[in-house]
């Protein structure tokens, strides 16, 4: 069958009925495009014009194989405009909600270029705190949510994008470690002891909802509880008093020299407790969206940790 990109050629002949004129309107030469006239007569097996007649005349059968390829430009042109009606078409909207500070890589990095691969959607960001985004996300308000653990209601319809250690700060000199049972470097029990104050975060974060569980759990008897909006505030207050804290282990990191050399810091219970950044996805068909978000996710924070989180999506 004749390659399509021929057929102008052909019906460009048609309309100047004049070979070395049609290969001038398309900027070729004569003897390239007489060449290409008798590779399609071949081709198809009869000749489409009489060259004994000037101006060039179409053969009957050549009046059909023309007409034909009008046909395939009229189908051409429509499969275009179609095509043209379909990326008008209304992009598809992804309601994506985000904590700010752990899903900042997610923000500045990943939707972007998601919305640079997929011409098709159009990602609109919420930020805001783990519960609220929650509570949108069941509303049916947000399509896809990444939020810190632990949830308020169960799902099976999640991807761990990444998991760090829970950590207890105290300051160094703090006579209260001597009462704290402590093991491979993870306090395991608080034994019979009143801590003089713990230092917890906002009800709004999910930080507090861990320190919260810790407490009770470990059934921690204190004479305060201070509440304060940071972590930073929280580090700064144990590191000169006797107060202890409970930190995410990123955040501990990133805490300064003045701070960290003030304070020591232990896992919490045998097995430790772990804070979550969790990818919530509400129907099926954001699972594709939702997986390549974790992928990209885990090659930029690649650590051993989420090489297994990876594994297992």
């Amino acid at each position: 069958m004749i390659e399509l990109k021929y057929a102008k050629y052909i019906m460009k002949i048609a309309e100047t009925k004049n070979i070395s004129l049609a290969a001038k309107e398309l900027f070729t030469s004569q003897p390239t495009l007489s060449r290409v006239l008798k590779n399609v007569e071949e081709e198809i097996g009869f000749p489409i014009f009489n060259r004994k007649v000037q101006p060039l005349k179409p053969t009957i059968r050549g009046l059909l194989y023309l007409n034909y390829l009008e046909e395939i430009a009229g189908l051409e042109k429509k499969m275009q405009n179609n095509a043209k009606k379909l990326s008008e078409q209304p992009k598809k909207i992804i309601n994506v909600g985000l904590v700010p500070e752990r899903g900042l890589i997610i923000y500045s990095q990943i939707l972007p270029k998601l919305m640079q691969e997929q011409k098709n959607i159009n990602i609109m960001v919420q930020n805001g705190f783990s519960k609220n985004l929650e509570a949108f996300f069941w509303e049916g308000k947000l399509d896809i949510c990444i939020l810190n653990s632990p949830l308020q209601r169960y799902t099976d319809r999640k991807i761990i994008l990444s998991r760090e250690n829970i950590l207890l700060l105290v300051q160094k000199n703090n006579p209260i470690v001597s009462d704290f049972l402590i093991e491979n470097g993870s306090v395991v029990k608080f034994l019979d002891c009143e801590i003089q104050g713990v230092v917890v975060l906002d009800k709004q974060s999910r930080m507090r909802a861990i320190s919260d569980e810790i407490i009770q759990y470990h059934r921690i008897k204190t004479k305060n509880m201070i509440e304060v909006f940071n972590q930073t505030t929280a580090a700064q207050l144990v590191a000169s008093s006797n107060f202890i804290t409970f930190v995410a282990e990123s955040f501990f990191n990133t805490i300064s020299k003045k701070i960290k050399d003030n304070v020591v810091s232990y896992k919490v219970g045998t097995t430790p407790y772990t804070w979550d950044l969790l990818l919530l996805y509400a129907t099926a068909s954001e699972r594709p969206l939702s997986r390549k978000i974790a992928s990209q996710y885990h090659a930029l924070c690649r650590s051993d940790e989420q090489n297994q989180l990876l594994d297992d999506l």
